[in-house]
């Protein structure tokens, strides 16, 4: 056996930036950082063991079995840590998502839904790299477990070419997208449709729980299946199913499904996901250190080492009525939400083929009347951007005072690169309408030499040489900095934010039967002809930015599917755009006059690292 030579840094690098961390029993009255803290010592705690087991096994006689149980130990600490520190949610603000099963409501049941995903694949045909390519568009995230596999094209002359499993072949294939490298029929030929097997096994029942931090050690049950909610931090939550009293078929891991609210009511996206408990890890490491001192002692051959192990995870693995899940998320958790997918023996399975037709620009330009055939998609597909749904134009400075999330980071210094700054103060903006016209990177504007104060821990502003570029710096939407070399340890920063708003979003609607000149609807696509369309005529600006939506009969925003556009004799351009499912009104948003308000943000900061674990310990 051989020891890999700085492991225990490599190790260390892999969990340092770790800060949201989940323990199996925990202080409810324990703070996030002293909770941070304390698991960061119990990882240090592993990592000092992994390494004193290695130093032991390299000694030894027999290596063949050392080698054994150092692969083992490998294989242990990184599991280890990884059940340990769950990830400290955002890096650079939170991220956010759609609810996983929020489409469900959209249709009258999960076939229904399946029907509309399966009828709604669009094939878009199009040329990368010199390569003629066929790109596959999800109408949406299919919700349930599924397999889909495209297999073959058929091309307008009547041939069919088969897709390989793998490269090479006349396909270059990868997820979504299959590449012509070796034309395999008449190079005149175009392909017409993309052809495949869809599987799933749709559940009986959908049921979702909710918990918040004060459910800890709680429990709720439903279709005979009980979640306890067993431990919950900032960025992360920790469940114990058991399904013993359910008459459902036994849950499959994907079959529960957690998601985590933030407190603004946006769902935040998960990162990680494990499935067995911490002290399946911790207990683990004891066996192992029995092992060793048993190998020193030539207590032990290959076969009864092998045997200890196996019976150690068969006994954790004795409950199968038992499910322990462990979720991580990009941002804070406000609401943890658990969906159970139960299946009965009836649970329908759906095998289906599936024939997706071959979008081409190059038919458009050259058939006018495959506008209204192309891209044809009748049933409803429903834009689910959260922006667009209610959600404010934008906000007064008051309002923004109060919704800016100020969110803070510290790294310690031994994993910093040269030139990175070690702390950072995060500013996210609230999600609204104007996101549309105002990018996240333009949405703040960069403070001037004076909007940007620290200040020490007496209130005394600290004053900092003309080149600080080596202490701070403003980058989009946080300031960085490394409180390290300041002339003093900065206690507090306050930061004068000039901040792009769009407050009076323009939006002119507009039924089937009053359409402006030079637009039209043909099924589901809606045509602007620029010859004959006027923005001044329609009640608009001309010249502005400019987005194109469309309602169904239930005023819902259909999702749109692709648009194009096509010249014309007149050489003003004709705009396609195709929606899924039919247009009863359109609408037309401009994002109206650009106001620059300042934003005076006013935060303390945090103490360093080192003097919180001298706290912590004192």
């Amino acid at each position: 056996m051989k020891k890999t030579a700085g492991i225990a840094m490599g190790l260390v690098c892999l969990v340092g930036a770790a800060y949201s961390l989940l323990a199996a029993a925990s202080d409810e009255n324990e703070s996030h950082r002293e909770r941070t803290l304390r698991i960061l010592k119990q990882q240090d705690r592993i990592i000092e063991r992994h390494d004193a087991r290695g130093s032991r096994l390299e000694e030894m006689q027999d290596q063949a079995l050392a080698g054994l149980l150092w692969n083992e130990s490998m294989e242990f600490i990184y599991e280890a840590l990884g059940a340990l520190a769950l990830p400290a949610g955002p890096s650079y603000g939170n991220e956010y998502t759609e609810p996983r099963f929020a489409r469900l409501n959209d249709y009258e049941s999960p076939e229904a839904l399946t029907d509309i995903y399966l009828k709604s694949h669009a094939v878009h045909f199009a040329v990368e790299h010199n390569h003629e390519c066929l790109v596959v568009q999800e109408p949406f995230d299919y919700p349930f477990a599924k397999r889909l596999d495209w297999w073959e094209v058929a091309f307008d002359n009547g041939e069919v070419a088969d897709l390989p499993d793998i490269s090479p072949g006349p396909f270059s294939s990868q997820q979504g997208r299959y590449c012509i490298v070796d034309y395999p029929v008449d190079h005149e030929a175009e392909p017409v449709a993309l052809k495949g097997e869809f599987f799933t096994q749709l559940p009986d029942n959908v049921v979702a729980l909710e918990f918040s931090a004060e459910d800890i050690g709680s429990t709720k049950s439903a279709s005979g299946i009980d979640v306890t909610l067993v431990d919950m931090s900032e960025y992360a939550y920790v469940i114990e199913v058991n399904e013993a009293q359910s008459d459902a078929l036994p849950l499959r891991d994907h079959d529960i499904v957690g998601e985590a609210i933030s407190a603004n009511g946006r769902y935040v996206s998960r990162n990680s996901n494990r499935s067995e408990p911490l002290a399946y890890y911790l207990e683990f490491e004891v066996l192992l250190d029995d092992l060793v001192d048993r190998l020193a002692a030539g207590e032990l051959d290959e076969e009864q080492i092998r045997q200890e192990i196996m019976a150690y995870r068969e006994e954790w693995a004795q409950e199968e009525h038992i499910h322990y899940k462990a979720f991580g998320f990009n941002g804070d958790v406000d609401t943890a939400r658990v969906t159970l997918l139960a299946r009965s023996e009836d649970a329908v399975e759906m095998r289906q083929e599936i024939n997706a037709s071959v979008f081409s620009r190059h038919a458009l330009i050259t058939d006018e009347d495959a506008v209204s055939s192309l891209l044809y998609f009748d049933r409803p597909v429903y834009d689910d951007r959260y922006i667009l749904d209610g959600a404010r134009s934008d906000y007064d400075s008051d309002e923004l005072q109060s919704l800016i999330e100020v969110r803070k980071e510290q790294r310690r210094r031994e994993y910093l690169q040269d030139h990175e700054y070690g702390d950072r103060v995060f500013f996210d903006y609230p999600a609204v309408a104007s996101d549309l016209f105002i990018d996240s990177l333009e949405r703040y504007q960069k403070p001037g030499k004076e909007g940007v104060r620290f200040f020490d821990a007496e209130g005394n502003r600290i004053a900092l040489p003309a080149d600080h570029e080596q202490l701070y710096r403003f980058m989009v939407s946080r300031v960085e900095y490394n409180p390290d070399t300041f002339p003093e340890y900065p206690a507090r920063l306050e930061v004068t934010l000039p901040v792009q708003t769009a407050p009076d979003i323009v939006k002119q609607r507009f039924s089937l039967e009053a359409l402006p000149e030079g637009i039209e609807i043909e099924g589901n696509a809606l045509i602007i002809d620029h010859a004959s369309f006027s923005f001044e005529a329609a009640g608009l600006e001309s010249g502005t930015t400019s987005y194109f939506f469309a309602k169904d009969e239930s005023e819902r925003y259909l999702q749109e599917v692709t648009n194009t556009s096509l010249p014309t004799e007149s050489g003003e351009a004709r705009e396609i755009y195709y929606f899924y499912g039919l247009p009863e009104s359109i609408e037309i948003w401009q994002q109206g006059e650009i106001e620059v308000i300042k934003l005076k943000m006013d935060t303390d900061l945090p103490a360093s690292i080192e003097e919180q674990e001298s706290a912590l310990e004192a």
